[in-house]
């Protein structure tokens, strides 16, 4: 097995809205633009800063074959950066990946660090 991929580096991040009220999903957004990862691939992990409020984060991950990962994290006054175990089925290469959030008080935002992901055809390298 290799090494996990990372891609989009804490400085390049995503700004992803929860919905106005709570528990309410946001719009999607995308993380990973389709043709970026060109063979079959898992998330791993997801790496998220800048969470504007202290209280319980929904994110939403989805890919052509729908919802894949769905992650809850909590956020307190401690806490900058959370890095998250994401295992997501396998999908297809050349897939686009969106997100979708909610919080527990709404109207909040969600600015993701990164994705961890590993690379299936390397292995056969």
């Amino acid at each position: 097995m290799t090494d996990l991929d990372l891609l989009a580096s804490i400085e390049d991040s995503t700004v992803v809205a929860t919905g106005a009220d709570a528990w309410v999903l946001g719009g999607f957004v995308e993380l990973v633009p389709a043709n970026t990862i060109t063979s079959q691939f898992e998330l791993r992990y997801l790496s998220i800063k800048n969470l504007d409020h202290n209280t319980i984060y929904e994110i939403v991950l989805y890919a052509i074959e729908g919802e894949i990962a769905r992650i809850r994290v909590a956020k307190n006054e401690n806490i900058n950066i959370i890095i998250t175990p994401t295992r997501t089925i396998t999908i297809a290469a050349n897939s686009q990946i969106q997100a979708r959030a909610a919080s527990k008080l709404g109207g909040s935002v969600v600015t993701r660090g990164g994705v961890l992901y590993y690379e299936y055809e390397r292995d056969k390298q």
